[in-house]
């Protein structure tokens, strides 16, 4: 939980941001923080996330 992650395919490859899940979860939830502009919450297939 709150880990810095990186999405690395799908339609938001290359954003960053903090992963907000439940474990077990298929669909993982993260909200992706754009600097100094606003943050959304996405929900993401775990295959496209990369732990930075």
């Amino acid at each position: 939980y709150g880990r810095m992650i990186r999405i690395i395919g799908g339609p938001f490859e290359g954003y960053e941001g903090r992963l907000l899940t439940t474990r077990g979860s298929k669909v993982k939830r993260l909200l992706v923080e754009l600097p100094n502009f606003f943050s959304v919450g996405v929900e993401v297939n775990p295959d496209l996330i990369e732990i930075i």
